[in-house]
């Protein structure tokens, strides 16, 4: 039982270890990075995103990505989601967006 316990114990220092070091590549992106749940609401922004839109991650997370973008571009930004499947899953897209500050962004 001892030594199950040791090898769940190294399990999970490892995968502690794996996740701070995805982290860290994440945030030192200079691209921004974002992950949302199918509804559009935001589980994670990183550093280059919250600075770009000159907000806070507390002002980001939970609110929807569709919220931050120029309604003229959601159709385009929708008909890349809507090709999405378990094989193809990630898209990458450039669009416009509503900063804190009254600009536009990209």
């Amino acid at each position: 039982l001892k030594s199950i316990e040791l090898e769940l114990q190294k399990q999970k220092d490892a995968l502690e270890q794996s996740e701070r070091k995805y982290r860290q590549l994440v945030e030192s992106q200079t691209e921004f990075v974002i992950l949302s749940d199918p509804d559009t609401k935001i589980e994670f922004a990183n550093a280059a995103l919250q600075k770009a839109l000159g907000l806070a991650e507390s002002d980001i997370l939970g609110k929807r990505w569709k919220d931050f973008a120029i309604p003229e571009d959601l159709h385009m930004i929708e008909e890349q989601i809507m090709s999405l499947d378990p094989d193809h899953h990630i898209f990458l897209w450039e669009n416009r967006d509503k900063r804190a500050n009254g600009e536009l962004g990209w």
